[in-house]
């Protein structure tokens, strides 16, 4: 089995020390530990940089490796996050950790519906984006209609994304990824009429 390196935040640090750096909420990965609870499907997971893997998630990506520098995802199931291979109703948490930017505006609301029906009654979704300014490049794409580039997202284009995939927006946080900024956001169905969320509890 290969072996998987721990995030570059965790390297070092005592239980104890990750939960007081976790709960300051200072980046994407921390953001997607504090928020994710119970059964959790973390979708394009890439290297897994929040570690969801040890909570017992089920990480899925379109690429056992990344295309780019050749390393590898701890992956459990391979394929397209807009056709999800699960039944409705089984995970707590649907994570969406840096993947949705890759996608035309138009289409998020889709993969937004696809992956809250993967959610149990009262689940939420938890999603971190970077703000990216750069100039995108199109000409390049990990599959039909998902960039390698990034497009940029502004908050209100957020909100209409949950209104259209009936979602209700309980927190969009400002994120820091270092070399630029970010949305953190978390969400629930609407027909759940749920009550704000928290974060995970310290145990």
């Amino acid at each position: 089995m290969p072996q998987y390196k721990i995030p570059y935040w965790a390297e070092n640090r005592s239980r104890q020390q990750l939960e007081e750096i976790l709960f300051d909420g200072i980046g994407q990965f921390p953001f997607q530990w504090n928020f994710s609870v119970g059964q959790i499907l973390n979708l394009a997971c890439g290297f897994d940089g929040a570690a969801l893997r040890s909570r017992g998630a089920i990480n899925m990506d379109l690429h056992a490796n990344d295309i780019n520098l050749g390393t590898l995802h701890p992956v459990q199931v391979l394929g397209d996050i807009r056709y999800l291979p699960f039944k409705d109703g089984i995970a707590d948490t649907v994570v969406l950790g840096e993947v949705l930017e890759h996608f035309n505006a138009e289409d998020v609301p889709a993969v937004l519906i696809e992956a809250a029906r993967c959610l149990k009654p009262g689940g939420r979704i938890v999603a971190t984006i970077p703000e990216d300014h750069r100039d995108s490049d199109v000409t390049n794409f990990f599959a039909p209609g998902v960039s390698v580039r990034h497009h940029l997202v502004m908050p209100w284009m957020i909100c209409d994304w949950c209104e259209k995939a009936e979602l209700d927006l309980q927190v969009l946080s400002r994120l820091d990824y270092g070399y630029f900024t970010g949305h953190g956001l978390v969400a629930t169905r609407t027909k759940d009429k749920m009550q704000p969320v928290k974060v995970r509890p310290q145990q």
